[in-house]
């Protein structure tokens, strides 16, 4: 989730999987730092939890570029 209040040091991105707190001037410092931003600009993932949430598809995340994405 992505705050709404604007700090000043920007807004605060929180991880919908596992609630970790990032900050940033903008989705594109967020974007550099790795995180994972909805093209809707409502959800976002850490990069812990990011890969799990890239390359999927309408059968899902392929696992062999989830393996990939680990290392």
């Amino acid at each position: 989730m992505i705050g709404k209040i604007v700090y000043d040091y920007g807004r605060t991105y929180i991880c919908d999987d596992c609630h970790a707190l990032g900050k940033f001037k903008s989705y594109k410092a967020a974007r550099q730092a790795s995180w994972a931003i909805a093209r809707d600009y409502k959800t976002c993932y850490c990069p812990n939890c990011a890969p799990m949430h890239r390359y999927t598809g309408c059968k899902g995340p392929n696992p062999n570029l989830l393996n990939i994405a680990k290392y």
